[in-house]
């Protein structure tokens, strides 16, 4: 979450300091090494944080198809049982002689 804050702080920081510095769409000019590595870093927060993102999508999907496995197997076992307790009937009792 902090990180996510950060990434949007910097984000916004970079647009308005190009803003506030005069740019415009017709201007040209090269970066100086301050501004090289300001967005050097954005750009290594943003993909860390797609990477975390991705890393936690993974692990939600694995935990999300165990436990439908798990769900499937206790099914079947439920329904296996059911079919076995028919064929299970008592013996008939012996009449007295």
């Amino acid at each position: 979450m902090v990180t996510t804050v950060i990434l949007h702080v910097a984000v916004h920081f970079s647009d308005s300091y190009l803003l506030l510095a005069g740019f415009s769409e017709n201007m040209v000019r090269g970066f100086d090494d301050d501004e090289v590595e300001f967005l050097d870093t954005v750009e290594r927060l943003k993909e860390n944080l797609d990477k975390k993102v991705r890393e936690e999508e993974r692990a939600e999907m694995e935990q999300f198809r165990s436990a439908v496995a798990t769900l499937a197997e206790q099914n079947m076992v439920q329904r296996l049982q059911k079919e076995i307790e028919p064929a299970k009937v008592a013996p008939p009792k012996k009449a007295a002689s």
